[in-house]
């Protein structure tokens, strides 16, 4: 559980401090990238964050994983890595978005529309992008490695 504690704060706080990059750069904060670098063995193949089922820490974890490509990567110009390039935590990430119920409650113009628009010191204007076009339906491939 120690090990569970550390991996959740150690990407979600560089996530969330992505934003903080932007807005008070003078300031050392971790990069998301490297923070997934360094923890990507932590969410494994072929299971969850604390083991074989889905639990509440992976729900958390969801959360803040789910708004990186849409939000993170642009808005706060984290660019150097999508999630997509880690195909651990790529694919854990599409496999809860695909668990029942979850997509319909993931409203993605919402997420981007509040941070573009909630930032004025990072766009002004309030300019929406347009992408990246995300395959959140595609196979994740997890259940696979779960059976071996």
């Amino acid at each position: 559980m120690k090990r569970l504690a550390g991996l959740f704060s150690h990407l979600a706080l560089a996530l969330l401090a992505a934003g903080a990059v932007v807005l008070a750069p003078g300031l050392n904060h971790p990069r998301p990238e490297d923070r997934a670098r360094a923890a990507r063995a932590g969410v494994n193949p072929g299971g969850d964050l604390t083991g074989a089922r889905i639990t509440e820490a992976d729900w958390r974890l969801f959360t803040t994983l789910v708004r990186f490509d849409p939000v993170y990567h642009g808005h706060f110009k984290r660019n150097r890595n999508r999630l997509a390039d880690f195909p651990n935590l790529w694919a854990y990430t599409r496999e809860l978005y695909q668990w029942p119920g979850v997509a319909a409650t993931t409203d993605f113009g919402h997420v981007v529309r509040h941070y573009h628009f909630s930032h004025d010191s990072i766009n002004p204007h309030r300019i929406l992008p347009t992408g990246p076009r995300i395959d959140w339906l595609a196979p994740h491939g997890r259940d696979r490695l779960k059976a071996a």
